[in-house]
């Protein structure tokens, strides 16, 4: 499906191959592997010029292979600032008809996030899949943007049933990319496939090269040896060298091979050596550095015969050449060879080529070119590289805006306006969380003049290490000498945003509504950070009063209609509602909010904290009865956090993702699961360990154990008395409660569940867990009477409000063994029955147990996992069955499983072949689909 028509990349490579027998084999298992359905990812390792991208030609060329649907991308240093270059370059390999369906990867992917770039990508190769397998190449993978690693990471990661082939080809030893390089690895580790490092080529394959490039000449071992030893069987230096010696030089054991020194030297020889416009043409082809049209390298060398040049070139292996496409492209074979064209060009020669592309070359590219042909300082360059540097952040394109400020920086001629840039390039890397494309600049940040500038980057950088105290002290600084100057309050507005960042995170309420109260005055912020400032506000107020004041004072300072009627531009605030509204006991319409500012978010490219809104989305729908869904929505939470290096997020997924395991009986499941959370709870203790001990609870609940339930929260009550314990007092005050009672603790409990039903008055949904709690005490004191009034009232508030489903279920039952006790037993049935179907419903079987077990003796029975008949299904089948009985397509239960429909098709197929059945009418009421 390649537009040139074949898999392979053609002309130009005039280079011969040998052995690499082993990494070959290796290569066409993994091909057989994926042409049976099993997706394949192989990382391709090892140092420059040792004949990476030679082995991957040879294999591309081999016919079984062939068969393939292939796109490559090529990633270079000049572009990995281009958020998904490499996305936009794989995008673009991709069939027009293809391309076209998916509204990103048709041309819009600025500002959109790499979960929705992955998800489109993950689109497109289930199309190419229609055609048959795919390979998918990524070249010096180690130069490849953050962004489109995240977006590929996404995709590794939910391909399962899939034809498609990954090589990413990595380049180690490079000292600048080390982070890169490590990333990589981790990214390709984690898939199936294999890890190929190659080597140097050995002795007789040495041999064998200088056979065959001497024209079959007999080469002696001698000779052999000799060059083994100098070259380390780099393939690169020893095919340079060859080029170079004749076949007499060689033969002669009894002279020293007149080797040069290294492969720079050689590579520099061999260019002096080429005809005038032929070194001219490699030369320019070194300066654009990219895949271009051949016309537009020989316009740069101002050539008039462009292909009496590229023959001596591709004679010398120096240039590759696809001639079978309309514009006939080339490029430097090799990163080395560049590097050594490069070094022997002279500064003014540079200049003048550099020069010389300006006028040729795309406005996004020219900037590099405009910068190169300066010779010293010069302000106007810099100010207009500043100008296109605030466009591109406009665009959400930080690290390169990042990259054309220290450009800037470098061609200033003053030492403050350099400091300035280069602080002003640091200042927006942290913003957007690029944080190892800034360490290079923060020894340089510290030893700039003192300015608010740096006091902001510095500032904002130790807060992001950990060091609060400090940070905190910086950031202040920056706003009291910006706050009052109009041209310097984005200063302010700023660091305002980091400090509240910082008092969310050590829970300290009063500071955060006072910082971001100033925060809203400031002239940057309407534009900037308005909108991250007034959510932040309402947090603060919610840090000290609750979710109910968070979303009163958010409605004051920045109202909105309901979700439906909202604006794009209102995403994140929406968000926020949301949040609130949910942390408040306002289920259904937390829900709403959040659902429209996540398809806001996805469809108008706004940025938001997705991962906090799929998840509290999650315990919405936990309470709300949907327990399946609520797992989806924790997925799609844990995703984000771990693509965007969140361990918070991934701590908070970790406790919401072992409620609905704990409810059913799961529990090595839902302990696992809060185990690796407790690990990853202390890098923002105060947030994350009060969702470890919600969680806790919950298992030591769903146990039946008071004693854990009360030990599992002691930890949430030894942070400070405000932050996300008091925003999520909905979620854990009806647990203490039970607990207390539990453990006989009946003075704490009335005073627990005085503050609960205090809760209840903001939030109805909490007025039958009251009811039911306010029974349990009664029964433990020994007052029939109050409990059955108690558990009378919460059965009328069922059906009148909206009511949480596993809360109305549990008071269902209590009242049933009540009554059954009392000698009611017609009316203690009719509850039993109704408990029973509910617990059934959500698949709460500790739960549905005890009620059973309470039909003959009017006691609880305790919990037996597996006492009923396993699921025959997995439970990656199960979610897929359960969707497909909904109605939904296998494209719709891909989105929303985050998978490939190649996975869908190959989970269903397992599905109807386990429950013995034909198609998807037979699925809704088959009784592994409800159990």
């Amino acid at each position: 499906m390649l537009e040139s028509g074949s898999l392979m990349e053609r002309g130009g490579d005039c280079r011969v191959f040998v052995g690499r027998a082993d990494p070959l084999a290796q290569l066409s298992n993994c091909v057989r592997e994926v042409a049976a359905g099993r997706k394949q990812t192989v990382l391709l390792e090892g140092l420059a010029g040792v004949g990476k991208s030679a082995l991957v030609q040879q294999w591309l060329s081999d016919p079984t292979v062939e068969q393939f649907s292939s796109i490559r991308a090529f990633c270079d240093t000049t572009e990995q600032d281009w958020a998904f270059g490499v996305a936009d370059q794989l995008a673009r390999r991709i069939e027009p008809y293809v391309r076209q369906k998916i509204p990103f990867l048709a041309g819009g992917m600025a500002g959109a996030s790499p979960v929705e770039i992955g998800a489109q990508l993950l689109t497109a190769l289930d199309d190419l899949q229609s055609a048959g397998p795919v390979a998918m190449v990524i070249e010096d993978s180690q130069w490849a943007d953050e962004e489109s690693l995240k977006a590929l990471g996404y995709v590794l990661r939910r391909l399962e049933a899939d034809a498609v082939l990954t090589v990413m080809v990595l380049r180690s030893g490079e000292r600048d990319a080390e982070e890169r390089v490590d990333q990589v690895r981790r990214l390709a580790g984690a898939q199936q496939g294999c890890h190929l490092r190659l080597d140097g080529l050995g002795r007789s394959e040495v041999r064998q090269l200088a056979t065959q490039m001497t024209g079959g000449r007999e080469i002696t071992q001698i000779v052999a040896e000799r060059l083994y030893r100098h070259t380390a069987g780099n393939p690169l230096y020893l095919q340079t060298l060859l080029a170079e010696l004749s076949v007499e030089q060689l033969a002669n054991e009894h002279e020293a091979l007149p080797v040069p020194p290294g492969l720079d030297s050689a590579i520099r020889l061999q260019l002096s050596g080429l005809p005038e416009p032929a070194r001219f043409l490699a030369e320019a082809a070194a300066i654009l550095d990219a895949r271009l049209p051949l016309a537009l390298a020989a316009a740069v060398a101002r050539l008039s015969d462009p292909a009496a040049a590229l023959e001596p070139c591709l004679a010398a292996g120096l240039l590759r050449w696809w001639p079978d496409e309309p514009t006939t492209p080339v490029t430097v074979s090799h990163a080395l060879q560049r590097d050594a064209i490069l070094g022997a060009i002279s500064p003014t020669r540079r200049r003048e080529l550099h020069a010389n592309a300006v006028p040729l070359v795309a406005r996004d590219a020219s900037w590099r070119h405009r910068v190169a042909a300066v010779d010293g300082f010069d302000p106007k360059l810099a100010s207009s590289l500043e100008d296109e540097a605030a466009q591109l952040l406009t665009d959400r394109q930080a690290e390169r805006a990042a990259t054309l400020l220290l450009w800037a920086s470098d061609l200033a001629s003053g030492q403050a306006e350099r400091e300035r840039l280069l602080l002003l390039a640091g200042a927006h890397l942290i913003w957007a969380e690029r944080l190892a494309r800034f360490r290079p600049l923060l020894e340089k940040a510290a030893l700039c003049e003192p300015t608010p500038t740096r006091d902001l980057v510095l500032g904002s950088s130790k807060l992001l290490q950990g060091e609060l105290t400090e940070g905190e002290s910086l950031l202040i600084r920056a706003v009291q000498a910006t706050e009052r100057l109009p041209s310097q309050q984005w200063i302010a507005s700023m660091a305002s945003y980091w400090l509240g960042i910082s008092y969310i995170a050590t829970a300290d309420g009063p500071k955060c509504v006072d910082s971001q109260k100033r925060a809203l005055d400031f002239k940057a912020s309407a534009a900037d950070y308005g909108s991250q400032h007034k959510s932040y506000f309402a947090y603060g107020c919610g840090m000290t009063g609750g979710a109910a004041a968070a979303e009163r004072a958010l409605q004051e300072i920045a109202p909105l209609p309901e979700a439906g009627s909202v604006a794009p531009s209102d995403a994140f605030i929406l968000s926020y509602r949301g949040l609130f509204r949910s942390y408040g006991g306002k289920l259904t319409q937390g829900s709403d909010d959040l659902w429209v500012a996540l398809q806001l978010a996805r469809e108008h490219s706004i940025p938001i904290w997705a991962q906090d809104a799929h998840l509290v989305l999650a315990m919405d729908q936990y309470l709300l009865g949907a327990w399946d869904d609520s797992l989806l929505q924790v997925e799609r939470g844990r995703t984000i956090s771990v693509m965007e290096d969140k361990p918070w997020g991934i701590a908070m997924a970790c406790a919401f993702g072992s409620l609905v395991p704990a409810g059913r009986g799961e529990w090595e499941t839902a302990d696992e699961l809060l185990r690796q959370g407790e690990e990853l709870a202390q890098f923002i203790p105060n947030y994350s360990i009060p969702w470890q001990s919600i969680g806790r609870a919950t298992l030591a609940q769903a146990r039946g154990d008071y004693a854990a339930m009360y030990t599992a929260l002691e930890p949430m009550f030894r942070l400070p008395g405000q932050g996300i314990v008091e925003m999520s007092s909905m979620y854990w005050q009806p647990l203490l409660t039970e607990a207390l009672i539990g453990i006989g603790d009946f003075d704490s409990a009335e005073t627990a569940l005085a503050r609960l039903v205090k809760l209840a008055e903001n939030a109805p949904c909490l007025q039958v867990v009251c009811a039911f709690l306010r029974g349990q005490l009664a029964e433990a004191r020994s007052d029939t009477d109050t409990a059955q009034i108690s558990y009378d009232h919460g059965v009328m508030l069922s059906a009148t409000t909206t009511n949480i489903p596993f809360h109305r279920s549990r008071l269902e039952h209590a009242y049933s063994r009540l009554l059954m006790n009392l000698g009611k037993d017609q009316a203690a049935e009719a509850l039993r029955s109704s408990a029973t179907r509910l617990f059934a419903k959500l698949g709460a079987k500790p739960f549905l147990q005890r009620c059973e077990g309470s039909l003959n003796n009017g006691t609880d029975a305790g919990f037996s996992p597996r006492a009923t008949a396993p699921n025959p299904l997995t439970d990656r089948e199960h979610d897929i069955a359960r969707l497909a009985a909904d109605g939904l397509t296998n494209r719709e239960i891909a989105s929303r499983l985050f998978v490939s429909t190649k996975t869908v098709e190959f989970h269903l197929s397992h599905v109807f072949a386990k429950l013995g059945i034909t198609g998807r009418r037979e699925l809704r009421h088959h009784e592994a689909i409800q159990q």
